[in-house]
Parts: C-alpha cells; structure tokens; sequence
C-alpha cells in the first residue's frame, strides 16, 4: 500500500514539474521534479523510465490541474495554522488523484458570489476572505472584473482580499508593473517558487525569502512631479514635502535613497547649452537681466518619505490583516508615487532649487542606492516590535521603514524629536479643496495604523500643543529632546524583550541612544547621513569609522550602507566627525 501511495505520490509532482517546466523534455522535468518531491522519494525518481515520465506527463491540464493542487497544498500549509480552512474551489481545475496530506477540493462547491470566477476561496472564523486565482493569460479580463467587483465591494476594509498566483518570479515581476494593476485591482500576487522556498526553508532563521523583489540594479530615470508643498506655519518655510511619480523606483525598499537632481530637466539643458556662462550665473526668472547667483552641478542624496501604490489607498495599512507567514510570500502592485520631506538649508543651492519645482515640471534622479535590507527577516531573529526614533528630518525615512514593518505585522512605537511642534504643520493644498490641515509625521503614521497611543513627540523648545491631536494621550507629549522622553519610556516599561530600535537623526541624538540601548541591552540599527558626491562609493566622500570585532575599518555609508548596526559603528570617531 505504501509502495502504491508513493508512486501516485510521485506521479503527482511529476506532472506538476512538467507543468512548472513547461516543457515535456524527461532532463528539464526531472530537475523541476528534484526540486519538488521529498528526498525520501529521489529513489524511486531515480529508478523511473523516460517512457514512464512520457506516459505520465502526456495530459497538459492534467499537468496544470496537479501545479494547482500543489500550490493550494503549499497556500493551506502556511493559513491552516491561522485557522483559515478552504470554503470553495472550481473541481475542474485540481487534480484528482487519492493523495494523502494533499489539500482534496472534490466536495467543496464552486466559487460563487463575491468570488465567482476564482478558482479557489479562503476564509477564517474573523470573517477575513482570501478569493485566489491561478495566472492565466487567457484570463485577464475575468481577472479585472473579479479584482474590481472585491474592491468596490470592500471598501478599505480588507476583509476580502484578492491573491493571484504565478508560477515564476519573471511572471510575477510582470504582473507587478503599474501597467498591470488595471487588470488586478488592490490585489495581492503570490509566486509559487517563493511558496515552495517558504515551506522548504521553514525554520531557517537565516532565510532570505524575497529575491523575486529585490533587483539591485541602478538606472538614471526621470520623475514628474505631483506638488510641492510648504510645511509649518513660518512665512518663509524651510521645510518642504515633495511628492513624484516615476516609475524608476519600483523595487526601492527602507533604508536606500535616491540622487536627485534638484533643477527640473529644461533648466539642466539650458544651463549646459553654455557651461561657462552658466557657472557663473543664472537668469533671473523676473527679468531678463542675469545676475549672479550659484548653481548646482551635482546631484543630492535623499531618502523616502513614503511609497504609494496604485489602487492602494493611503491608509490601508490601518485594515490589514495578513498572517506573518503568509504576508512575506504576497506581494502588491510596485509603486510608482513618491514622498520625499525635505528641509531647506539656509545658503544651501541645492535645496533652494528643489523647492522651486512645480506641478508638472520633470527631474531626473538615480537610483535606488545603498544596501537592500530584507526585514521580514526580523521575525526570526526574535524582534516582535520595533522603535522608531526619528531627530527633525531624520524621521521621514523611518516612515517608509514603518509602511513595511507594519505590514509584517510588527509591533511600531514612534519618537519623534523636533525643535517646534509647528514646524509639523501642513496645511491644506490651495487647490485641493480641503479644510483639515494635517500634521506631517503624526497623521502620516497614523495612516499606517499606529494609534494616538503609539506615536510620542518631544519638542525641545516651545509648547507641544496636544489639544491639537485630540488622540494622542497628554502623557506622549514631552518638552525635551527625544531622548529624555525615550530613557524614561523604557525605565517605566516591564517587558523590553524582543524590542529593536531604528533611528535616525543628529550624531548627538544617535550617540545617545546608543548609551540608552546599550544600558537595557536593546538592538539598534542607525540610518547615517552623510554629504555624498557620487551616491555609489566612488568618490569616498561619505566614508565614516566602524569596526568588524576588534578590527577598525573605514565603511562607505552610501555603499556598504547608510544602514548599520549600532554595534559596528565607532561611536567615537563618527560623533567628533559630525561636530
């Protein structure tokens, strides 16, 4: 009996093989199928005939419906420990055969209302409703029916959700181009390599699991901008929020950073149509008469504020609810609109140029640059929450690091450190019709699901004026600097085990902290700034001190970073560096 259940067994990932294949020659199949079967059953792989292979793979949707079967299998081995149970399937698109430990869909019924079409339906006893479909080119227009009748439907509620399955990370790359959401509204891909990967490296707490995602490659782009709003109530505002849409940065993650070119593109060529002229002044744009005035040649390094995806709304983070194991597996739509909060140097050329781009004006930039840094990954390690501790403009990168923790389901506390609390103030767009201002950071966080609760701010100067922010408790608001607020934050916690701190801001803020987390035995990792000429490591510019054990090395932050754990940076050295 064992002997025969093996066999059917092996017949069965033969035929998915052959499908994953996509092709029937016995060489390409057998290494798909070594790749599927368990090493209990390479054996009997070993033993079987070209011909056997032949007679089992003859049947293309019987190949397909075994590929099926499997990647359900795959799918209910990751959501089955969440309690979600399989409440419908279309019979005629899964294999068949007498498998034990193999998700069977023959008694279930078909798909129908809200996730008629689907190919298989997904539900907890909380009332979350996964609706899948297989990729199907053939398929697409019932796809986007699908996908926008579960969106309207659903609001923002996320309660069904919509998955669509690809048997390669070439397919789901495609299918993840902003070009394609049309066709898979506000819904999730899955690929089937990164599921096999999922249930075969389970445990591995050294995984790395999304490499269909992370392409590390460097490309010069252009970028049209959406606005460019002041933030704070100053009449002469030195902060700015920026906001682009591009579609050059689509697999940027937290921690990297674009070089941008802070004059729009028909400003560059007139300034190189005469480089000698051009140096050395500029034309005002009040008058015909040049005067002299400086001009940027290089461009500046910046890190994101906050990613937009099509069909996403903002605040969709503040619904969803996807299993950890299962959410590091699915995939949205790339990006392709941006934030960038910036502050205005005083004297400085390359920021005075930036604010002075408009709706519509085109910019180029290069990118994304600096480390990728896999944070699912955190999981394993034992990190179940996360602090994220920004200094003035040192907390718009953390947002980004935010929309992704959160996504994983961690745990997100934030401090945030300013000098003014109406420096955070940004206030309706003239043009958008809009009566509420919003307060940047705070409502920003906010959207990402934080609540009142989690956000903390400390203003070193001034008054914070929580009535403002009638959902932050009193208690958060603290007159200080941030890291005050934050050594009495932890002196008063209990539990400060499986904590990590992100951070961002001044060499003395970052110093501090370290101390802090050192004293309660805390991780951190430290997002560096640093003037940078080239932004790939060429030019050395941005080089600081740091330490592998007890051996002192000198470390790009462009290139080996700007991410770095607290414990390889020579506090001492990069403190009197930044004085």
């Amino acid at each position: 009996m064992k002997k025969n259940n093996d066999l059917n067994e092996l017949k069965f990932h033969i035929k998915a093989a052959c499908f994953l294949a996509n092709s029937t020659s016995p060489k390409k199949v057998l290494e798909q199928a070594h790749r599927l079967t368990p090493s209990r059953m390479h054996p009997l792989l070993s033993r079987c005939s070209e011909s056997e292979f032949e007679k089992w793979i003859k049947n293309g949707q019987s190949n397909r419906n075994a590929y099926h079967r499997l990647c359900l299998t795959l799918i209910m081995s990751i959501l089955s420990k969440n309690r979600f149970k399989i409440v419908s399937a279309d019979p005629c698109l899964f294999d068949e055969s007498e498998l034990e430990k193999f998700s069977d869909t023959r008694r279930l019924p078909k798909p129908c209302g809200l996730a008629r079409g689907s190919d298989f339906e997904i539900k907890n006893n909380r009332g979350i409703n996964l609706i899948f479909c297989f990729y199907n080119k053939s398929r697409e227009k019932i796809f986007r029916e699908i996908s926008e009748r579960v969106r309207k439907f659903d609001d923002c509620r996320f309660e069904n959700i919509c998955f669509l399955i690809t048997p390669s990370s070439s397919l789901l790359n495609k299918c993840r181009r902003v070009g394609w959401a049309d066709k898979w509204q506000r819904g999730f891909f899955v690929c089937f390599d990164e599921l096999i990967k999922k249930i075969s490296c389970s445990g591995n707490a050294g995984r790395k699991n999304r490499d269909s995602s992370t392409d590390k490659t460097i490309s010069v782009f252009n970028a049209k901008v959406i606005e460019n709003r002041p933030v704070g109530e100053d009449k002469t505002p030195k902060h700015f929020k920026i906001k682009f849409s591009t579609k050059g940065l689509q697999t940027v993650v937290p921690g990297q950073f674009v070089m941008l070119d802070t004059l729009k593109i028909s400003e560059r060529k007139q300034m190189y149509a005469s480089p000698v002229l051009n140096s050395l002044s500029g034309l005002n744009r009040c008058s015909s008469r040049k005067i002299l005035k400086p001009v940027s040649y290089l461009k500046r390094p910046f890190s994101l504020y906050n990613a937009f995806y099509k069909y996403f709304r903002e605040a969709y983070f503040k619904n969803i609810r996807l299993p950890y194991d299962f959410a590091i597996t699915a995939h949205r739509v790339f990006p392709d609109e941006f934030d960038i909060f910036y502050k205005v140097v005083e004297d400085g050329v390359g920021t005075n140029e930036l604010k002075g781009l408009r709706k519509n004006d085109t910019f180029q930039m290069f990118g994304p640059l600096g480390q990728t840094t896999d944070l699912h990954v955190l999981r394993s390690e034992g990190i179940e929450e996360v602090h994220l501790i920004g200094g003035g403009v040192g907390m718009a990168p953390l947002l980004f690091f935010g929309q992704v923790l959160r996504y994983y389901s961690f745990k997100i506390k934030a401090f945030i450190g300013i000098f003014d609390f109406k420096t955070l103030l940004l206030k309706n767009a003239p043009d958008s019709g809009k009566q509420i201002n919003s307060h940047i950071y705070i409502d920003d966080l906010k959207n990402i699901g934080l609540k009142g609760g989690d956000i903390y701010v400390a203003c070193e100067t001034g008054k914070a004026e929580h009535n403002l922010i009638p959902d932050l408790p009193e208690t958060n608001f603290y007159q200080g600097v941030v890291t005050e607020q934050y050594g009495s934050y932890l002196k008063a916690l209990k539990k400060k085990r499986g904590i990590l701190v992100i951070t961002c801001g001044p060499a003395d803020m970052t110093g501090a902290l370290k101390k802090i987390t050192l004293k309660y035995k805390l991780p951190m990792k430290v997002l560096l700034e640093k003037r940078m000429a080239c932004g790939t490591g060429v030019c050395m510019s941005c080089v600081c001190h740091t330490k592998r054990g007890n051996q002192k090395q000198y470390s790009r932050v462009c290139a080996d970073g700007p991410l770095f754990d607290a414990a390889d940076i020579d506090w001492s050295k990069y403190e009197s560096a930044q004085r």
